[in-house]
């Protein structure tokens, strides 16, 4: 999560996610909902 946070993103911002492993679909979309839950 220290590497999303570290991107500097800003509000519109598009962001490409993808997932290898075991819970692909859950995984990406906790990281989804973790980058949609930030406030500036």
């Amino acid at each position: 999560m220290l590497g999303v946070l570290s991107l500097g993103l800003k509000s519109g911002s598009e962001v490409v996610l993808t997932s290898e492993g075991g819970s692909e679909a859950a995984n990406l979309e906790a990281v989804a909902q973790f980058i949609a839950d930030i406030k500036e």
